[in-house]
């Protein structure tokens, strides 16, 4: 017998994958937390975005998210979105608020989980 690990896969901007302009991301769990920390408003929606602008040091970035393309700010429509105010860490202080977003549709209750003995990787639906 042996331990199986499983864990969410879940990849990190900043930490598992690079921050780079236009690449699709979503809040990461940390990023979630920081954000309803400090009572700022979710522009994202629960939707993904893409990375519009990073800083000089690659370890924070600006997000145009999906919920704002078409929408309407301030009494104007802005068909390609805007960029959000917040700028999130990847990196920046070893906070990671970023992660890759998942385009693949999941139903509600189902767990995505990646087994760590040799490279199973299993869904599985709760």
């Amino acid at each position: 017998g042996g331990w199986v690990f499983l864990e969410l896969v879940e990849q990190i901007i900043g930490k598992d994958v690079p921050g780079k302009i236009g690449i699709k991301v979503a809040l990461s769990e940390e990023g979630k937390a920081w954000q309803a920390g400090r009572n700022l408003v979710d522009e994202s929606k629960g939707m993904g975005g893409f990375i519009s602008r990073l800083s000089l040091d690659g370890n924070a970035g600006r997000v145009v998210w999906q919920s704002s393309i078409g929408a309407e700010k301030n009494g104007v429509v802005h068909p390609d979105g805007w960029e959000s105010p917040v700028t999130y860490a990847i990196g920046r202080g070893d906070n990671y608020f970023l992660q890759m977003f998942d385009e693949r549709p999941r139903q509600h209750g189902e767990l995505f989980l990646f087994c760590h003995v040799g490279r199973a990787v299993a869904a599985e639906h709760l």
